[in-house]
């Protein structure tokens, strides 16, 4: 049998398989019918990818075509003995997605609202975007320019254009923190004849107040506020406040003068701050001869100078500086911190170490426009690291690297600060600072550690677990002490925090004038005399009690004022008057009496503002007491 070329061998042709193959035959066909598909099989392809016909001048096929934009495919198959194949042909339509979208500036915390751009690199493109989370679609807001975000918000968006599938979804989370409130002094900066008691307050929910009176701006390590601050000299008291979920206030500051002829305050030029050269310092005084006498601190080394001219700052400097002029009392001490090409290493509060329960770290830097970045997995911090914004908990070992920056100036170096924590429950903190206050207060419980159970009580006595479990503020509408403690699985629990709080003036007090209106009528260079009778109505004795006067919002009402405590049964003066009395102690339910005498020096015009004021002040300085009369002369 011969196999005829014109006519392609039937696969399956029953003519080459015989009924009953013998096991020699079955393997002889089987060669057979190899040798015959290899032969079949042996047509050639030629094929284009533009959608042209093919033909045997066309791109032979060796292998897989590799599509990777839409096009078309057609090919013909040739073999020897036959006609062309009929074209085949295949449209491959590759959908490319565009590209996904980018916001600016980069997600992360904020300490102040962010305008942010949405932009795209595919040409042509159009941008939907959502501020919720949501997923976008073509049915959310179209991007027309640029978004306010002024509260903590996540923005999501797609691009769209033709020839694209729509891109896959940009994410951007924003965290604005907002600072907290600035401080405010009850005092208002001025001069003043007497010493000054300046309360300290911050509206900012939880916020601690820290201080300081000797110029240097304040930070979480400078003196924390607990009552009122006696400023009995020429001083600069300044404030910030600090918060959980907030940035650090802006700085609060107020100049007080007390006394008379005060020489005015010496000005810095340029002022104190961050430059990224050396500065040629000039320091003027408003008060005619005034001598300015300044000290330069670098590292531990201090210098004293007098002011004869501009002199150069050309590393970072700590610069303090006052003024003397003939017959006038010193100025204000005041201190600045010029820093000068690089930012100085940030500083940790509490300091590395072990502590058996656990810390918020405050982290701070002396250049006032640096912002600073942190880990806390001990890698090297960058830019785009944490932000610092408030204090790091730390509830277990950690060590936190941080670094700082500031326009203008170079990076400072980064500084480690590891911390062991044992298995202590950290004290738990009081939103109010302890101290007497006119009206009800609410007082908040906090506690670092995760997880704690807050327990308290408000008579003074030692809280258990038994005791009352805080769920919210407190509110202290009467002269009590709230003591707490913490509790937390795997800890042990909390020392005792304690508070005492008192409400309204505890020492109460009463006017009597020869006119019995509260109003004092001077003849001008003439004296006369009011009393004042007071009562500790608050149940505990204090230690002492200092009687002084003060002239209010006018501090510079033309009278003197002396004050003494009179002999009950008599009235008359125990001790020759003077500008304070001391009481010591001031008992639980003692009734003392005091008369004072007022000399007016010039006319006095009738005025809510004119008023002599007796103060009654712990030996911090809070208010316990007052009493006043308004004053005007005949």
């Amino acid at each position: 049998m011969r196999l005829g070329v014109e006519e392609p061998l039937p696969l399956r042709s029953s003519a080459l398989l015989p009924r009953n193959p013998t096991t020699t035959t079955y393997y002889r066909l089987a060669y057979f019918y190899s040798a015959t598909l290899a032969w079949f099989y042996s047509a050639l392809d030629n094929y284009t990818t533009n959608g042209s016909t093919p033909t045997t001048s066309s791109t032979k096929y060796t292998g897989a075509i590799s599509v990777a934009a839409t096009e078309t495919l057609e090919a013909i198959a040739v073999a020897t003995g036959y006609t062309n194949s009929a074209v085949g042909s295949a449209k491959y339509t590759i959908e490319t997605p565009a590209a996904t979208p980018v916001f600016s500036p980069a997600p992360g915390t904020y300490a102040a609202k962010q305008s942010v751009t949405i932009t795209d690199a595919t040409s042509g493109a159009i941008i939907y975007y959502t501020t919720n989370g949501s997923t976008p679609t073509t049915s959310s807001t179209k991007y027309t320019g640029a978004i306010s975000v002024a509260a903590t918000e996540t923005l999501e968006a797609i691009a769209v254009a033709t020839g694209y599938t729509n891109s896959a979804v940009g994410s951007a989370k924003y965290t604005i923190v907002s600072p907290a409130a600035t401080p405010v002094f009850s005092v208002p900066s001025g001069s003043y004849s007497a010493a000054q008691s300046v309360q300290i307050s911050d509206p900012t929910p939880g916020a601690t107040i820290y201080y300081t009176t000797n110029g240097a701006a304040p930070t979480p390590a400078s003196a924390v506020y607990k009552s009122a601050v006696s400023v009995s000299a020429t001083e600069y008291l300044q404030a910030i406040a600090v918060a959980d979920g907030y940035t650090n206030s802006p700085i609060a500051t107020a100049l007080y003068s007390i006394g008379a002829d005060v020489t005015a305050t010496p000005v810095l030029s340029p002022p104190p701050g961050a430059y990224g050269k050396s500065q040629t310092v000039t320091i003027t005084d408003a008060t005619p001869g005034a001598v300015i006498t300044y000290s330069v601190a670098i590292g531990s080394a201090v210098n004293t100078y007098t002011y004869t001219g501009p002199f150069t700052v050309s590393s970072t400097e700590y610069i303090a500086y006052d003024a003397i002029a003939p017959g006038y009392t010193r100025s204000a001490a005041l201190e600045g911190i010029y820093t000068i090409g690089s930012v100085p290493t940030p500083q940790f509060s509490p300091a590395a170490g072990t502590y058996s329960t656990a810390q918020a770290v405050n982290i701070y830097d002396i250049t006032p426009s640096a912002s600073i970045y942190y880990t806390t997995d001990g890698t090297t911090p960058t830019t785009t690291s944490a932000v610092y914004t408030g204090p790091v908990i730390v509830t277990a070992n950690q060590t936190i690297r941080a670094f700082a920056v500031a326009t203008g100036l170079t990076s400072s170096a980064p500084l480690s600060s590891a911390y062991t924590i044992g298995k202590g429950v950290a004290t738990p903190a009081f939103s109010l600072a302890p101290g007497s206050y006119t009206f009800a207060q609410p007082v908040a419980i906090t506690d670092i550690t995760p997880g704690a159970i807050i327990y308290y009580t408000t008579n003074g006595s030692t809280p258990t677990t038994s005791s009352t479990k805080y769920t919210g503020p407190i509110s202290v509408a009467a002269t009590e002490t709230l003591e707490a403690i913490a509790v937390a699985t795997g800890y042990t629990s909390s020392a005792d925090a304690t508070a005492s709080y008192t409400i309204g003036y505890p020492i109460e007090t009463f006017v009597a004038t020869s006119s019995g209106t509260n109003v004092l009528t001077i003849p001008v260079g003439g004296s006369t005399a009011f009393t004042v009778a007071s009562e500790n109505q608050s149940g505990q004795s204090y230690p002492s009690v200092t009687v002084k006067t003060s002239t209010g919002a006018n501090p510079s009402l033309p009278v003197q004022v002396t004050v003494c405590q009179t002999n009950p049964s008599t009235g008359q003066c125990m001790a020759t008057p003077g500008p304070t009395v001391t009481l010591a102690p001031f008992g639980a339910g003692a009734t003392p009496s005091f008369s004072v005498f007022v000399t007016a020096t010039a006319a006095i015009a009738s005025s809510s503002n004119n008023e002599v004021l007796v103060l009654f002040s712990n030996a911090s300085g809070t208010v316990l007491g007052s009493a006043s009369v308004l004053i005007l002369t005949n």
